[in-house]
């Protein structure tokens, strides 16, 4: 009888246990749509959010992160002519780590796709608009992924060609990053009334703009970004050049 009554009081801790993480995730998700509530999970303290690496440590880290690599990044921003914020979205990507992988098989600080690595790679003028087909190859995507300076040039040849897409629209900069999740034929569809976008789509726009608020509000807000290995840059430049 006391083994049982033990092992009937874990089982009720354990169904407790689930059921708070079931509402904490519950009134996160409820709210995670709303640009004001990234903001405060970006300040909050990462041991209080469960479920998402959103949180102050971590954006102090890859703020950290960002500035090794912001000459290289605006170098190649600049040299396309687009703005200085989109510098940003390696922070929800990656948050600036060159090794970082996904589940689905985006690589390196920008995360790039593996056809998009195998389009942009070179001129993509000369691919683009072609029925053809593009299989990246595992050295393409080994080289050209965990580069970051490689990596980086893909990206802004990408957001260069997103830019050229909806130039025209005054909502320009905000379908680019739509896109830069979404891809631009599914925001198009969004924008002729055709279909939906993904949740995670307009989570990842509402991501960008709390970022934006965050980084202009840092000392306000007590943000403090980490400081870089400087040892670990120089190796990743001399990989450049391999």
């Amino acid at each position: 009888m006391k083994l049982l009554g033990e092992r009937l009081k874990r089982l009720i801790h354990k169904i407790l246990f689930i059921i708070l993480i079931i509402f904490d995730v519950t009134a996160l998700y409820a709210k995670i749509n709303d640009q004001d509530a990234w903001v405060d999970l970006y300040l909050r303290d990462c041991s209080t959010v469960k479920i998402n690496q959103a949180c102050k440590q971590n954006l102090e880290k890859a703020l950290g992160n960002m500035l090794a690599y912001r000459r290289l990044t605006l170098k190649y921003l600049d040299k396309k002519g687009l703005p200085h914020f989109l510098a940003t979205i390696p922070i929800i990507e990656s948050s600036y780590n060159v090794k970082a992988i996904s589940i689905k098989g985006a690589i390196g600080l920008w995360q790039l796709m593996p056809f998009h690595i195998e389009i942009f790679k070179t001129n993509h003028k000369k691919i683009i608009g072609r029925n053809i087909e593009i299989i990246p190859t595992k050295e393409s995507i080994m080289r050209y992924g965990l580069n970051p300076v490689l990596n980086t040039r893909i990206a802004v040849n990408y957001l260069e060609l997103l830019y050229k897409t909806f130039r025209d629209d005054p909502n320009c900069d905000k379908l680019v990053i739509m896109s830069y999740n979404a891809g631009s034929s599914r925001v198009k569809d969004w924008i002729d009334g055709k279909s939906e976008l993904p949740e995670e789509t307009i989570n990842f726009y509402n991501k960008f703009l709390a970022i934006q608020y965050v980084i202009k509000n840092m000392n306000e807000l007590g943000i403090r970004p980490t400081s870089y290995n400087s040892k670990i840059l120089i190796l990743d430049y001399i990989m450049s050049a391999l």
